[in-house]
């Protein structure tokens, strides 16, 4: 009985001690994978969205979709909606619009329907090969604007919640592993203890 008692009042701090330094390290970890994962995704995003500008935009488009990316073409001053997604278009067109030599924004929020959402926007400033291919379009928005001003963004929206299901699958993995592992020690430790 003596061994049982000072089994338990030994294995019960160390086990408690384990079990919360193997929380904090899986927490820790995982919290590192999603800052590295969502920091590529938002660079892959960047890299599409500063791209966008050069393509036909109903290429960029059917890409995006293809990919279940939403692409985003903003005109300047001719943002409408509201929430966040428009909030954030305002605000990116106003940097934009006061430092040139931005290359893009990002935004992350949540959807009405609470799924969270990764939003980039890199700015258009018009060239002139622009204006030639919209001009061959039938399109006159560029008259009388000059290259290198600000005439919109493109960007690209995509849903984050693959991503976020993958760290609650990686930590409740980890959280089973880490359990386990202080049962076995648990179960070792009473074993030659008693």
């Amino acid at each position: 009985m003596k061994r049982l008692n000072l089994t338990l009042r030994f294995l019960l701090p160390v086990g408690v001690a384990l079990g919360m330094f193997m929380v904090a390290l899986i927490w820790d970890v995982s919290t590192a994978q999603v800052r590295r994962a969502e920091s590529a995704f938002k660079e892959e995003l960047t890299a599409l969205a500063v791209s966008s500008r050069f393509m036909l935009h109903t290429a960029a488009a059917d890409y995006c979709r293809s990919r279940n990316m939403v692409f985003h073409r903003v005109r300047i001053g001719r943002v409408t909606g509201q929430g966040p997604a428009a909030d954030f278009e305002r605000a990116a067109m106003q940097a934009f619009d006061q430092d040139p030599s931005l290359t893009s924004r990002s935004y992350g929020y949540r959807a009405p329907g609470g799924e969270p959402q990764l939003y980039v926007l890199a700015p258009a400033k018009l060239q002139s090969e622009c204006a030639t291919c919209h001009a061959a379009s039938g399109v006159t928005a560029f008259k009388g604007r000059r290259n290198g001003e600000l005439v919109g963004a493109f960007g690209v929206s995509v849903s984050t919640a693959g991503l976020h299901q993958s760290v609650v699958r990686t930590r409740l993995a980890a959280a089973g592993i880490g359990l386990g592992a202080l049962v076995v020690i648990a179960l070792i430790v009473t074993y030659f203890v008693h």
